[in-house]
């Protein structure tokens, strides 16, 4: 760990995001192209340890909270939504989603006159890209709106803390949803699936560095990247707070719609969580969060007890 005071330090902080995005991007276009052959699994898994070893790196020499505590059985959690959702539950959904879609598209004699695999590959990229932050941007939105796509969601807001693993608590519900809201569209306007990987190779890094728990100075590049000083404000337990900064990899919606914070104006005392609690909901139980969305005692139940507060709380004002 490295002293906060010193000149390391603050180089670190400043230069730690971009010089390490910068060289991951260079990495995996280097191995995507080096070797066409290679399995799309080693790839992602060549990548995902890069990506560990960064994250690993960084929460240890310039931890954001150096007394962050750990719950009972939340690392544990988090390991096993890691391992599950990058090992097992992605692989299975992509290839069973793009199979069924095409399959759609084939029954239903879809044509589409304009493909964007059929463009240049930097337009293919700076199109696909922010056609993808676009729909990933309203889909954060809706599940954050709709009360039965929350159910799924709530699992991955249910941490009191933000660290790097933690951004792979995500059920099966929830990448249900991703996936339908997310890549359907994209398939529908012809995206590559050289592009698809490139993207989320890209997105291996970023998505763990939208939690980590590290003191990174972004200066300006709080206004182009979703990282965690924008996001640590998206955890809150205060709604107002937590239903701001939806990007997915950049802020660059956020800013467009108002819903964007900027990150510097983050307070240590903000206390992150579910916005209100759930009795009987257990967060740190794999199992259970898995099969939490389809409980609907548990969510009939919390909005009883928030309808009896709301009630209490106006014959209280009226009074």
């Amino acid at each position: 760990m490295l002293n906060k005071g010193t000149l390391l330090y603050k180089l670190v902080s400043i230069l730690g995001f971009p010089i390490s995005l910068i060289l991951f991007t260079f990495i995996s276009w280097t191995i995507f192209t080096l070797d066409p052959a290679l399995s799309v699994f080693i790839y992602f898994l060549i990548l995902r340890l890069i990506a560990a070893f960064f994250c690993l790196s960084f929460e240890f020499l310039i931890p954001f909270d150096k007394e962050q505590p750990f719950e009972k059985n939340e690392l544990k959690t988090d390991f096993l939504f890691y391992m599950t959702n990058n090992f097992l539950l992605i692989p299975v959904i992509a290839v069973l989603h793009v199979t069924f879609c095409f399959w759609i598209i084939d029954a239903m004699g879809y044509q589409n006159d304009f493909s964007l695999s059929n463009l240049p590959i930097y337009w293919e990229i700076a199109i696909g890209f922010l056609l993808m932050e676009y729909l990933s941007y309203w889909a954060h939105r809706l599940v954050h709106t709709q009360p039965l796509l929350w159910r799924g969601h709530a699992t991955h807001h249910s941490p009191s803390s933000m660290y790097w693993l933690n951004n792979f608590r995500n059920n099966l519900l929830s990448y249900l949803v991703a996936f339908a809201l997310v890549y359907t569209p994209m398939y529908l306007l012809g995206i590559s699936k050289e592009f698809l990987i490139f993207r989320f190779s890209i997105f291996i890094l970023l998505a763990p560095y939208q939690h980590i728990n590290a003191d990174f100075k972004m200066g300006f590049l709080n206004y182009i990247f979703s990282a965690a000083t924008n996001h640590r404000f998206h955890h809150s337990k205060n709604p107002k707070q937590a239903n701001a900064n939806f990007g997915l990899m950049v802020i660059f919606f956020d800013i467009l719609h108002g819903t964007f914070i900027n990150g510097d104006k983050y307070d240590k005392k903000i206390k992150m969580g579910l916005f209100s609690e759930v009795k009987g909901y257990r967060k740190h139980d794999f199992v259970f969060q898995e099969l939490a969305p389809y409980r609907s005692y548990l969510w009939n139940k919390q909005r009883k007890d928030n309808d009896k507060e709301l009630n209490v709380s106006l014959e209280r004002d009226a009074t």
